[in-house]
């Protein structure tokens, strides 16, 4: 496995060619993220409570449930982001465009079920599980797009496995970018738009990495 500054230097030397395709997939991605989280946003700003009518109710849990279909989009980026780390010259808003439209459903379930087990293992543990399962669950996106034959739970099982003992080594990775994710906060999110998909470039670029080391047989 490579450092996290030769993980960072090759992910960024990736996307620079791509980086205005880059700032535009992500911030169409962000400002959908921010269109769905809003209602539910403004709902607690306003003390927004649940009354004893179904339909309000049912209003309620739509809206806070409303950010998971962003979920299939910001996977399909991931996706896209792979294929630029294998020297794909796709256009990379194009690519997960396409990744979105033709694996949408599949995308949404897995990242529902994720979604579902992350949280409740959060609540159970206060933060800590979830912290440890969305590093488990890190190589699911890319396992969907390389083997189309994988169930939802056979590919969270796979991701469990491949990650066993290297958890630890992605988290130091995702360290490595604090002082960019400070720049982040400096420049009011703007730089967001540029790291977050350097992120997730270093992140396919590791899972290649930990594919080659322990993966092609276990799919079978």
């Amino acid at each position: 496995m490579r450092t996290p500054f030769e993980y960072r230097s090759c992910a960024r030397a990736l996307i620079k060619k791509k980086w205005r395709e880059v700032v535009q997939t992500s911030a169409i991605i962000m400002a959908l993220s921010m269109v769905c989280t809003l209602p539910s946003s403004i709902s607690y700003l306003q003390k927004f409570q649940i009354s004893s009518s179904p339909w309000m109710t049912s209003i309620y849990i739509a809206i806070t449930f409303l950010p998971i279909f962003i979920i299939p989009i910001q996977y399909a980026l991931h996706i896209a982001l792979l294929n630029r780390t294998r020297e794909s010259e796709a256009n990379i808003l194009q690519d997960t465009w396409q990744q979105t439209e033709t694996h949408y459903l599949r995308l949404f379930i897995v990242g529902l079920l994720t979604t579902l087990i992350t949280t409740l293992v959060g609540i159970v543990t206060l933060g800590i599980g979830a912290i440890v399962l969305s590093y488990a669950y890190r190589m699911v996106p890319y396992l969907l797009h390389d083997y189309p034959e994988l169930s939802a739970h056979k590919a969270l099982k796979i991701s469990r496995e491949m990650m066993k003992g290297y958890k630890r080594k992605l988290f130091v990775l995702d360290l490595s970018f604090i002082g960019w994710l400070l720049a982040c906060v400096f420049t009011l999110g703007l730089a967001t738009l540029f790291v977050i998909p350097w992120m997730h470039t270093s992140s396919a670029l590791f899972y290649e990495d930990l594919k080659a080391k322990t993966i092609v047989e276990k799919v079978d």
